[in-house]
């Protein structure tokens, strides 16, 4: 499956950069679907070998919360199923003069359902009279030349791939910036309002219309009083405050880059312990998408028909801790003193964060009797 992860969309777009859409989608819309479709036969049978020259695979389509416009799910062998999706597309076509470099974007809705336990797929576009109505042929996809029995349409949520609508990761960092927003455009306002100088001029009817270094007030009144006014009020002041309470609001929200950190020393467990709740609710969201990844991949791996476990991992570490010199000591102690094994030695010394998650345990045990000298070769044997 390499060819088909190096492009999985038929784009050249990798496995890895379409996850960081997925993830990216699903923060700020709090859900997104993916579909796995295969290109349309159109010369009857041919291998595998065949339709991968050809350019004939599956591929991945993304589809924004947006464009989900709607979906029904129904019970099949007492398991709740999707049973229909409509997803809302705008795909490249010729305008109506059919010039060479001209072209618009043709509106289209793609059915996804399920008639008599079979995987259906229609087109709609509009008539004249903006009327929906079916475009196209109505194709049954078939997977290794049986029908499909089921819909190869995933939802990815925050925490999980139901299709139940849930509330967007970012959206309270969306409200406090908005306001903190509102409140900056406030405190520039007034700062420009309040921050230039201000002539007055009480006692005379002959106020001076200009002011400048060449032009000299002067007046007949014995009794009249000029100055400048100067903002003493303390409003802006309160704005400030409010920004910076708005500031923190966000920090705690997750947008640690808009607070300064601590100039303090911070203890690993107390940042990890900070950072703790916003590192769980990524590591869940990270953990939806790898479970719609990974289902996504099965299928196009039965598609293909491929063999073996498919499966998809997104990085869930986001504060990695290194190990204590003294949870060190204390480790190789143990192991010298034979309370515990070198297999179990080794695999704290990954989650330390010391050995390489990837590296195996008879892989270094060759590199460490490698690296030692003859005589200590001799003495270990």
């Amino acid at each position: 499956m390499d060819g088909f992860t190096a492009d999985v969309t038929f784009e050249g777009v990798s496995l890895a950069a379409f996850a960081e859409r997925v993830v990216q989608e699903v923060l700020i819309a709090g859900r997104g679907g993916l579909i796995v479709d295969f290109p349309r036969a159109t010369d009857g049978d041919i291998t595998l070998a065949q339709a991968g020259r050809m350019g004939r695979r599956p591929f991945l389509r993304f589809y924004r919360a947006e464009d989900i416009l709607n979906w029904r799910v129904g019970t099949i062998d007492n398991r709740t199923v999707l049973v229909q999706v409509r997803l809302f597309e705008r795909v490249e076509g010729l305008a109506a003069d059919g010039g060479e470099f001209d072209g618009a974007l043709v509106e289209q809705i793609r059915v996804l359902d399920l008639v008599d336990g079979q995987y259906r797929q229609r087109l709609f576009r509009q008539d004249d009279d903006k009327e929906w109505v079916p475009h196209g042929d109505v194709i049954f996809p078939e997977q290794g030349g049986a029908p499909m029995d089921f819909i190869p349409f995933r939802f990815i949520g925050p925490r999980d791939t139901a299709a139940r609508i849930t509330k967007p990761p970012l959206l309270d960092l969306v409200n406090v910036n908005l306001s903190h927003y509102r409140s900056a455009a406030d405190l520039e306002h007034g700062a420009h309002f309040v921050g230039l100088p201000t002539p007055y001029v009480f006692g005379t009817a002959e106020a001076p219309a200009t002011i400048g270094p060449t032009v000299v007030w002067h007046a007949p009144e014995s009794d009249v009083q000029v100055g400048m006014l100067e903002f003493t009020g303390g409003g802006l002041a309160t704005i400030e405050r409010l920004l910076d309470r708005k500031e923190q609001q966000m920090a705690v929200l997750g947008a640690r880059m808009l607070f300064p950190e601590k100039k303090a020393a911070e203890s690993a467990e107390t940042a990890s312990m900070h950072r703790q709740g916003e590192n769980s609710a990524l590591a869940a969201l990270a953990l939806a998408v790898a479970r719609a990844l990974s289902e996504a991949m099965t299928i196009a791996r039965d598609w293909l028909g491929a063999s073996g476990e498919t499966s998809i991992s997104l990085n869930t570490d986001y504060l990695p801790t290194p190990m204590s010199p003294q949870m060190l000591v204390a480790l190789i102690q143990a192991v010298q003193s034979g309370h515990i094994s070198r297999r179990t030695f080794f695999a704290n010394l990954q989650r330390g964060e010391i050995i390489a998650v990837d590296t195996a345990f008879e892989d270094e045990q060759i590199e460490i009797e490698a690296e030692l000298p003859n005589h200590l070769n001799q003495t270990a044997a």
